[in-house]
């Protein structure tokens, strides 16, 4: 298991609870990653204020920061909750969670957990730059760089 946490410009949790929930923070990330080519399931609706319950991401990816690895098909499965997110995340090479929580401070602080599922052989030092990926692309989202 590897966590960090990520500063906000957010001083009420609601704000913070409704960027998390945004259809928008799933678009702005996809637009980061930019991956080959991706679909939504259910179809993102940029219009809605909240995401569904459960959101999926399917995509192929390639991949700069990880040697021996070039493209990977990513299947991401989103639960939604009101202050947090958990991500079941499958790739060739094994499972791994992402877990994205809403820490009540002042400023509130996104929490950012990833953990390896049992028998695969992804090791920790990718878990690593997969945790700090995450990390580097929701502040660049925060920033309003995206």
């Amino acid at each position: 298991m590897h966590k960090e946490n990520i500063n906000t410009h957010f001083t009420s949790f609601k704000c913070a609870a409704d960027f998390l929930n945004s259809p928008i923070l799933f678009k702005k990330y996809i637009e980061i990653i930019n991956p080959e080519s991706y679909t939504f399931d259910p179809e993102l609706n940029l219009n809605e204020k909240h995401l569904p319950a459960a959101q999926n991401i399917y995509y192929n990816f390639k991949i700069s920061n990880i040697p021996f690895i070039n493209t990977v098909i990513v299947d991401e499965k989103w639960k939604i909750y009101e202050t947090f997110f958990e991500g079941h995340i499958t790739v060739c090479y094994g499972e791994f969670i992402i877990k994205l929580k809403l820490l009540d401070q002042t400023p509130i602080k996104i929490e950012i957990e990833v953990v390896r599922i049992n028998k695969n052989i992804i090791p920790d030092w990718i878990l690593r730059i997969i945790l700090n990926n995450t990390k580097q692309n929701i502040k660049k989202i925060l920033d309003g760089i995206v």
